[in-house]
């Protein structure tokens, strides 16, 4: 009787141990949620910085009236890079790799 009482102890204790991390986890759960910033806040911090920024810079994300300055959102700017010099544009040629004399 005294071996089933020993090991009902030690699992009751084990038991405790695991309940109180359980709570212990959920409790810095909510502590976080509850202390972290909302999305809204984020986003007005970020929408505050992009408008310094532009008025840093000097440009404005906003639609124009003038048709001839209004940029199309769906362009895309031409971003090609030049070839170095000595090479070919033909993307099918391999340049030589052996050695010259």
């Amino acid at each position: 009787m005294s071996e089933l009482d020993e090991s009902l102890k030690k699992r009751s204790i084990i038991a405790l141990v695991l309940t109180c991390l359980a709570v212990g986890a959920g409790a810095a759960a909510i502590y976080i949620s509850v202390t972290k910033n909302s999305d809204a806040d984020r986003i007005t911090a970020l929408e505050a910085r992009i408008a310094a920024l532009e008025a840093a810079s000097g440009t404005t994300t906003g639609t124009t009236t003038d048709s001839d300055t209004a940029v199309d959102p769906g362009t895309v700017p031409d971003t090609t890079i030049p070839p170095a010099s000595g090479t070919t544009t033909d993307p099918g040629t391999v340049p030589s790799t052996t050695p010259s004399d």
